[in-house]
């Protein structure tokens, strides 16, 4: 079995990535990140491509002196990402691309090799998550970021095209129900932790 991991970033990919290595299951990590932020990671070099236009041209526009939506400004910059992806994967058993970064490579993957797909969905629905932002917003009177348009039908597009969602918690399982998806598409599973950095600890504060 080989398994290819996309993802705009780090978050838990990382982790996964590396105990697929370790059991000689990985295919490939494509990554935004440059390759030192993998060092403590002792994923192979050959499984990791690091795509890192995405983060340098984020962090340019962000610094322009013009006005810009900062969400609109990330939903390009994860589009480029994916599109880098999409062009370089190889046949493979299972892929898993994070939410917002696999749009065309989940595309290319059933036109072209028919793995099975997971799409990695770390928080509730996008839906919900927008009208949790709105609302929020609106109660206390200013302005927060949330998703964009174009963020929104893009999550939207890869929830259809995706084998599996997976989430890390039965809230966000909840979430993608409510809205129509299948309970058999949904895979929950919550964020492991390293108990050595992590560990319950006696109370002593009255909260």
């Amino acid at each position: 079995m080989k398994v290819s991991i996309s993802v705009g970033g780090r978050w838990h990919a990382f982790h996964l990535a590396r105990e697929l290595d370790r059991k000689g299951y990985l295919e490939k990590l494509f990554t935004s990140y440059p390759r030192f932020t993998l060092k403590d990671t002792d994923i192979a070099g050959d499984k990791v491509d690091c795509l890192i236009l995405k983060e340098i041209l984020e962090r340019v526009l962000y610094k322009m002196p013009y006005p810009k939506n900062k969400t609109g400004v990330s939903y390009y910059m994860a589009d480029v990402f994916d599109r880098q992806v999409s062009s370089r994967i190889k046949p493979c058993d299972i892929f898993v691309g994070w939410s917002s970064f696999s749009l065309h490579t989940l595309r290319k993957i059933k036109k072209s090799f028919f793995s099975k797909t997971i799409l990695e969905r770390g928080s509730i629905h996008i839906k919900d998550q927008r009208d949790i932002y709105l609302a929020e917003a609106k109660r206390l009177g200013v302005n927060l970021l949330s998703p964009c348009r174009k963020v929104v039908e893009k999550e939207l597009a890869e929830y259809r095209e995706a084998d599996y969602i997976a989430v890390p918690s039965t809230l966000a399982k909840e979430s993608f129900l409510k809205r129509g998806l299948p309970e058999n598409k949904i895979i929950c599973v919550p964020l492991g932790v390293d108990t050595e950095v992590f560990r319950p600890i006696p109370k002593n504060d009255r909260i």
